[in-house]
Formats: structure tokens, sequence, C-alpha cells
């Protein structure tokens, strides 16, 4: 079994591969990353699925992404539960926007597709 920090290491690391604009417009790359019954609610409440994403994210303009406050809880042998906020920077506007997301990654054969996202958007950055 792969000890705590390792892990934590290796989630943050997929989460940060899907804030990267490379990823972010390559459908080949979001499929490798998203389980096959990824589900997200986004800040609108609104719910999509896998094939939404893939249609859906590639067209979105590039925005600069920084995560913090990241942490993980082992929820059983097979199943990560990662929380943290995100600093979102809109490129065209510089428009700043905050969010505390949490992800359920599945291990699979030793790799972690991404089985759900939760997001909640702050409009004043938080106090930490």
């Amino acid at each position: 079994m792969i000890k705590q920090a390792r892990l934590e290491k290796i989630i943050k690391g997929l989460e940060n591969d899907l804030l990267k604009p490379e990823v972010r417009k390559s459908k080949k790359h979001l499929d490798a990353l998203l389980a096959y019954d990824f589900t997200e609610f986004g800040s609108s409440g609104q719910e999509y699925n896998k094939k939404e994403i893939l249609e859906r994210l590639p067209v979105i303009p590039e925005q600069q992404f920084e995560i913090n406050n990241f942490k993980i809880k082992i929820l059983s042998t097979n199943v990560v539960l990662a929380k943290y906020q995100v600093k979102k920077k809109d490129s065209k506007t510089g428009k700043i926007n905050f969010s505390l997301r949490s992800s359920i990654w599945k291990n699979f054969d030793k790799r972690f597709p991404l089985a759900g996202k939760n997001r909640i958007e702050i409009h004043t950055p938080p106090p930490f």
C-alpha cells in the first residue's frame, strides 16, 4: 500500500494536470484522466458527465490556476478524497476567483482516474 504522503503527491499531481491548458484542451488527455462514469457539479449546480466535459472543457478560454491547501483522505483501499482551494485567473480579463473543490479518485490497475468533482465558488479571497 502507498504511504499517505506519496499518495497525496500523486493525486495533487493529477489535479494539477487537469488544470494545465494543454491538458484541458486535449480530449485524449482528459479521457485518460477521467473515469468512465465521471460526474462533476459545477459552481452553478449544473451536473456534467464525462462526455459533456470532453466536449466542453477544450473550448473554454484559457485560465491560470493555482492549488492551495491540498489535503487527501483515504476512504478505502482504492478510493481517495481530495480537498483543496483553487485560485483561478482569467487570462483575458485578469479577474480572479477562488473555489473550494473536492474530488474522488479511484485506483484502477495502479492508475487513478478521477471519478467525481464538486466545486464551490468563493467570490472574495478567503482569509487564509
